[in-house]
């Protein structure tokens, strides 16, 4: 949901819908090959984000539904991504075990790790920009699942917290 529309992604089917806010389908966004596994809008709503089991990562355009951009850095299906408070790094992982950040300014790989015979089945950015957590599990092992954390080799992003009040007086 991007406050002004929201997007759907079914099960066997490649293809995402926006709807408006009252239902009416508006756009149609096509070019994954496979079912999508994650869907994410940039804070300015400029950019839908969007991962599939077909092993990429696409950026695409909402106002005209349009791809920007395509990554194919990932093996295999790629499970997760995430971006950062400000849309300035996009994190994907995958069941190759490969966690990629990229800058989405300049659309460019920022860094890649690997977690070996483990497939990632979540991640997630820290606020700073710090680290990255994800959850995986051994390769053809269902249980137990592992929880990894990263650094990322970013510059640390100040976090401001907003001075606390009371509200009992109120």
């Amino acid at each position: 949901i991007d406050r002004m529309s929201y997007f759907i992604a079914t099960e066997g089917n490649s293809s995402i819908h926006q709807f408006n806010v009252m239902g009416k389908e508006i756009n149609t966004f096509e070019g994954h090959s496979n079912d999508i596994t994650d869907l994410l809008v940039t804070v300015d709503r400029k950019y839908l984000i969007s991962s599939s089991k077909d092993k990429t990562v696409r950026v695409w355009n909402i106002a005209n539904a349009k791809e920007e951009n395509k990554f194919e850095d990932h093996t295999w299906a790629v499970t997760d991504i995430d971006i950062d408070a400000f849309g300035t790094y996009l994190v994907s992982g995958g069941l190759d075990g490969k966690i990629n950040i990229y800058e989405l300014k300049t659309r460019t790989k920022l860094l890649s790790k690997e977690l070996g015979d483990y497939k990632i089945n979540a991640l997630a950015l820290s606020p700073d920009n710090t680290t990255v957590a994800a959850a995986a599990q051994p390769e053809g092992v269902s249980d137990p699942a592992g929880f990894f954390t990263f650094n990322t080799d970013l510059k640390a992003r100040k976090i401001v917290l907003p001075k606390s009040f009371d509200i009992s007086s109120f």
